[in-house]
């Protein structure tokens, strides 16, 4: 009988790579894995670990979603997302301020993380400085590491979710990008539209790119439908790449379905990184994401 020997130094190629080491965990999950191993011996647990809406998915989204498997849609979509999503997504944009925002200039992927992804291998090179919020998004960090830049974070945690004169201190000849979210996870800060136009002065003056995350922005309270958007002045359109998903807005975390909003000259960019990084999103997830944009907005 022959027993497995555990090998202390690991053949060169067996090994991870560099680059793959700059990748790193989000603690929540480990978190949240702790919490169902928990609740499941009949303890009670307040989980705060990952931002999980306490509502279940629409049934008209479901209902879309199911409809669309049962009519057979479950074969490739184009890369870029089926036109009526992009359309859908396009007009909610519009009403959401962005005026600029067109289908043609959409590209849905598979959640917001690839579309963060794929937009900061975008804008960034190598050595390339890129301004990061603390407290901040684990992704953002990670993903920048992953390119080959300096991350630089600057003050997220006062009450309108930034510090403008810490972001203006941190600028150097080799910033490239300011990352954005607002509302802020996991703060909750969100930018009003007075920090919104300094920082739009900021990002010209300084050429800087910019990506909005906005996967919290249409979680506001009062009149307003939605919060506030960089790229809504109108002023940055063509250097700033928003990102949002559906999975707060409509209980949708477990579906992944999420999207770039990106100049023209990026689009086709941002379309090669998804047909290699995940080919196209499911059909079926698109159609349930047009029965959320176009359906009853109600709790």
């Amino acid at each position: 009988m022959s027993f497995a020997v555990p090998v202390a130094n690991p053949p060169r190629a067996a090994r991870a790579t560099n680059r793959a080491n700059h990748l790193s965990m989000e603690g929540a999950y480990d978190v949240a894995a702790r919490v169902k191993s928990i609740t499941a011996t009949g303890r009670h647990i307040a989980d705060l670990s990952i931002g999980e809406p306490s509502f279940p998915t629409p049934e008209h989204v479901v209902d879309a979603g199911l409809r669309a498997l049962r009519d057979g849609d479950t074969r490739y979509t184009p890369v870029a997302g089926i036109e009526p999503l992009r359309s859908a997504i396009a007009e909610s944009l519009r009403a959401r301020g962005i005026a600029g925002a067109h289908a043609d200039n959409v590209v849905v992927t598979p959640g917001a993380k690839p579309a963060l992804l794929y937009s900061l291998l975008a804008f960034l090179d190598p050595g390339d400085e890129v301004l990061i919020p603390d407290p901040g998004f684990p992704a953002y960090a990670s993903i920048a590491a992953f390119a080959g830049a300096k991350i630089v974070n600057y003050n997220a945690g006062n009450a309108v979710g930034v510090d403008i004169d810490d972001i203006a201190d941190r600028i150097t000849p080799r910033t490239r990008l300011l990352v954005l979210n607002s509302p802020g996870n996991p703060s909750g800060g969100t930018l009003d539209h007075a920090s919104i136009e300094q920082l739009a002065d900021i990002a010209e003056r300084h050429d800087l790119a910019v990506i909005s995350d906005e996967c919290y922005g249409r979680l506001v309270y009062g009149d307003v439908t939605a919060a506030p958007s960089i790229a809504a002045t109108g002023r940055l359109i063509d250097r700033t790449i928003v990102v949002d998903s559906f999975s707060k807005t409509y209980a949708m975390t477990g579906w992944r379905l999420g999207f770039a909003l990106a100049p023209a000259r990026l689009v086709g960019a941002l379309q090669r990184f998804a047909v290699n990084g995940h080919s196209c999103t499911p059909g079926f997830v698109q159609r349930a994401g047009v029965a959320a944009l176009t359906g009853s907005q109600g709790p």
